[in-house]
């Protein structure tokens, strides 16, 4: 323990009634006047110094090489007044938006908010990403300077220190791996491969997850490989990753099961045979999930979600679109399976066909739809369902004029009772309502009819509106 309190006690009491137990403190605080009453104090102003700028005491080293100069400018005074409004009241979105924007333009934050921006990333993840092309030069080096800041979504890994993924954390072993397999990928192959049996399993998942960027018919052997590994969401993401190989043995395999198991129904549909599950099926991810209602989806999910897109005609006589409206039996997750391949392929047109008939309107699927044809079944729904059914793929991406004003009649009319909550939050973090310049204005005209509570939502959005519109124009 060190003697900071005793130090502390003997500037308040004086050094004749208090003393100091000078074997106990570290070398680096001590001032070497000669004096004990004027050392004392200097030491505990020290010691208060360098508790309040965060990090405690640290020994003396050779200082920090400076900042290099910036290469990018900072907005005016007018964008760091509205962000650290939006700051100081948490507006997370508003927050990760403001960063977003200034990306986008090729700005850096200005450096009176550089130090609150780290803050609040040490509890909020999400944007640690989106501060490192907005730092700037300053920003990157007091990043540095802190090991609370040091974040490895902000560090560039140099992938010629080998000793980070030998001896470093988690995250900077992934982060360092990830830039060597962005450059010397056959390099990163060989690591992964040597390293994964070694591992424990949250560390494989986070090491296997690379190979989803830049995937390739190379990195097959390891995904083969990790079929058989002895952690089961490990297992689950080699069968999500393999079928992107449309060669590859998984999807062969894949392949022959539908050839074997699909069948001709009744009246044009079809039937799926998926009894006597092999452990070879199981391998590959068809599993009966004991309990699991209703009986079969995930198997026939996984079997559905494997097949390329442009296999169906030749496997089942029919383009994808037209088996999404075929009748199959043998057990639901049929279409699930569709919508994974179209989403694993960004399939438009299998989306919207998939989207038809869903009760709740699957929000990944909605984002592939063309802009026209998306909005036409969106607002259809908007004025026929129960938010709950529609307000998840609202959500996914920015709306038209059109969409916009269907969001806002909707609002005002008196069908969206007790639903609009979940709207209104969703207007006051999602960016389209800040390219019309009446909406804030119009949440707060209506907001004076609605229910207390909804009230406040409505004003807030409003809030949000304008600072989003603000920050926007703080930048042009």
């Amino acid at each position: 323990m060190s003697e900071l309190a005793g130090i502390v006690a003997a500037a308040v009491v004086g050094t004749a009634r208090r003393s100091v137990d000078w074997s106990r403190v570290s070398q680096p605080l001590r001032g070497g006047t000669g004096e004990e009453a004027v050392e004392v104090l200097a030491t505990a102003g020290r010691a208060a110094v360098a508790e309040r700028a965060g990090s405690g005491l640290v020994t003396a080293g050779e200082p920090a090489e400076p900042a290099g100069p910036e290469t990018l400018s900072a907005p005016g005074e007018q964008f760091l007044r509205l962000f650290t409004e939006a700051l100081g009241s948490r507006r997370f979105d508003l927050i990760a938006d403001g960063l977003r924007m200034l990306a986008a333009r090729g700005r850096r934050l200005p450096i009176g908010a550089v130090v609150p921006v780290l803050e609040l990333a040490t509890g909020r993840r999400e944007l640690r990403p989106l501060m490192a092309p907005v730092l700037g030069e300053r920003g990157s080096w007091l990043a540095r300077q802190n090991p609370a800041w040091r974040f490895a979504e902000l560090l560039a890994p140099r992938v010629e220190d080998e000793r980070i993924w030998t001896e470093g954390a988690l995250g900077e072993r992934v982060a360092w791996l990830a830039a060597v397999r962005a450059s010397q990928p056959a390099r990163a192959r060989d690591l992964l491969a040597a390293a994964l049996p070694g591992e424990p399993a949250g560390a494989r998942i986070r090491l296997l997850e690379l190979l989803t960027d830049g995937l390739a018919p190379v990195d097959e052997p390891l995904l083969e490989a990790a079929l058989d590994d002895r952690s089961r969401p490990v297992r689950e993401l080699a069968q999500s990753l393999l079928p992107r190989l449309t060669e590859s043995a998984y999807t062969d395999r894949m392949r022959e099961r539908v050839r074997d198991r699909l069948r001709r129904g009744r009246l044009g549909g079809w039937r799926v045979d998926l009894a006597d599950l092999t452990a070879a099926d199981e391998r590959d991810g068809l599993i009966a999930v004991k309990g699991e209602r209703p009986p079969g989806r995930r198997a026939m999910a996984t079997l559905i979600g494997s097949i390329p897109i442009a296999d169906w005609p030749a496997l089942g006589g029919r383009s994808a679109v037209r088996m999404a409206g075929a009748e199959v039996t043998g057990g639901p997750g049929f279409e699930t399976g569709l919508g994974i391949a179209a989403a694993r392929e960004r399939d438009g047109e299998l989306a919207l066909a998939l989207l038809q008939d869903q009760e709740l309107l699957d929000e990944e699927l909605f984002d592939l739809t063309e802009v026209e044809a998306g909005d036409r079944l969106l607002g259809a729904r908007i004025g026929r369902d129960v938010p709950t059914q529609w307000l998840a793929a609202l959500g996914v991406r920015p709306w038209s004029p059109g969409l916009t004003e269907t969001v806002l009649a909707w609002l005002e009319s008196p069908q969206a009772g007790g639903g609009r909550p979940g709207v209104l939050a969703l207007c006051g973090s999602h960016g389209s309502l800040q390219q019309r310049v009446d909406a804030a204005g119009r949440l707060r005209r209506m907001a004076r009819g609605f229910p207390g509570p909804q009230q406040n939502q409505a004003f807030n959005a409003a809030m949000n509106l304008e600072l989003r519109r603000g920050l926007a124009e703080a930048l042009t």
